[in-house]
């Protein structure tokens, strides 16, 4: 009797090890806050006027997140994400509705081996990115939360260590990201290219990234001087940065793109930014 107690001790033990939850570990970059000139003249209606904006200081996660940063989340949570629960994703370059399509897929809708658990997380729309800040914040006891477009314009540019880059950390795009003529139509591993000045990441290519700010065409023209936060209302959330399949133009750092908020492709991912 004594023996199997023993015994099933033993094994309750092994059961609390196996699932005693993984570190969570986001490696974060601190963005010193300042003031930059947002907006350009040659990058659209929608990128104009150029004004200056002050942003203040925050952290600025290193990396998109990935899949294994994504796995953690919903092994916690059981979290369903846009794309599971309506069935579907738009896969492939051409994004083309995939029925079975969900996060732990790759850019064709084909589930990814362990070994690219590296790679972006696709197929996520802004509610799961939001819900993966609010899961995260519970984790860690700190506030987690999506960029700004004027925080992830900043950070893109180099913060206060800003060189004036075209793209976020140089000027020969190939370099710096991922995009449609280097990255064999899909996504790649983050952290592979070459850092910004601040040392983030695939801020331009590889996947476009989730802001938190509702997208209006002409905010720039009345923007607060001082930590915008987009318009009080809209329909569509504002996408930065420029993806896998991304030409040249597209990538240039005022670009300003935006999609529904339910909208999951095989080319959308986000990172995340946390209060200092």
């Amino acid at each position: 009797m004594k023996h199997l107690l023993t015994l099933m001790l033993i094994f309750a033990f092994g059961v609390c090890i196996a699932q005693k939850p993984a570190k969570i570990d986001i490696p974060m970059v601190y963005v010193q806050g300042g003031s930059f000139n947002m907006g350009s003249n040659d990058d659209g209606d929608n990128a104009k006027p150029i004004h200056r904006v002050t942003v203040s200081s925050f952290y600025m996660s290193m990396y998109v997140v990935t899949v294994a940063d994504f796995r953690r989340f919903i092994m916690a949570t059981r979290y369903k994400t846009t794309a599971e629960k309506d069935g579907w994703g738009a896969a492939g370059n051409k994004f083309e509705k995939t029925n079975g399509v969900t996060w732990e897929d790759d850019s064709y809708g084909v589930k990814r081996p362990p070994a690219q658990d590296n790679h972006p997380v696709l197929y996520v729309s802004y509610d799961d990115a939001t819900r993966y800040c609010q899961w995260l914040s519970a984790q860690t006891g700190k506030t987690y939360r999506l960029p700004t477009e004027a925080e992830w314009e900043y950070a893109a540019r180099g913060g206060s260590k800003s060189n004036g880059y075209t793209y976020s950390g140089g000027n020969e795009l190939t370099g710096v990201a991922w995009v449609k003529e280097n990255a064999n139509n899909q996504s790649n591993p983050v952290g592979q290219k070459k850092a910004n000045e601040l040392g983030l990441y695939d801020m331009t290519g590889n996947v476009w990234q989730w802001c938190q700010d509702w997208f209006g065409a002409d905010y720039y023209a009345g923007s607060p001087a001082e930590n915008p936060q987009g318009p009080a209302t809209g329909d569509h959330r504002v996408i930065r940065g420029g993806s896998w399949n991304s030409s040249a133009k597209t990538c240039r750092l005022a670009v300003r793109l935006n999609e529904p908020i339910d909208h999951h492709t095989s080319n959308l991912g986000f990172r995340v930014v946390m209060a200092p």
